[in-house]
């Protein structure tokens, strides 16, 4: 069981997908709404007050969750700490009216209704007022995919 203990930036529930910065010591909510704590590290294993001790599930796989579909793969919602449980959860998770960038990212796949294989990938950038998706890589460098006329080309 790999668990790891972080502060808590904001108040945080069990079950929450938790993400890290300032410093790599402060956990907060995982959110596809933020250019920052975007990818997941864990789950917290129990609830946490702002400025107190979080301890964060990193096993590979987290069994405290409810609503998930088996087989398909979850991702953090637009909403702080929310997991959505399949990629049009979490399309219809972003609101109608929203513009700016918003991330995909996979959280791992569901493998029952309350469990999923923690698996950290990337985020995905996606541009709501272009249309273009950024690939962010783990070491800080990105690829733009843009679409001319069916043809995917790549830029670096």
């Amino acid at each position: 069981m790999s668990r790891v203990t972080f502060i808590a930036g904001e108040n945080i529930n069990k079950g929450d997908a938790i993400a890290i910065g300032s410093g790599y010591s402060i956990a907060r909510k995982a959110s596809a709404n933020s250019s920052f704590y975007n990818s997941v590290i864990g789950f917290a294993a129990h609830g946490a007050a702002a400025g107190s001790a979080v301890l964060v599930s990193r096993d590979t796989v987290f069994t405290s969750l409810s609503g998930l579909t088996p087989g398909q793969t979850s991702y953090v919602s637009y909403a702080s700490g929310s997991v959505v449980s399949s990629y049009d959860g979490w399309y219809n998770s972003i609101p109608i009216t929203s513009s700016g960038t918003v991330y995909l990212t996979s959280v791992g796949r569901n493998l029952s209704s309350s469990g999923v294989s923690n698996q950290i990938e990337p985020a995905v950038a996606v541009d709501l007022d272009n249309i273009f998706v950024y690939f962010l890589l783990e070491d800080g460098s990105g690829y733009i995919t843009t679409e001319d006329d069916g043809i995917i080309s790549l830029e670096r």
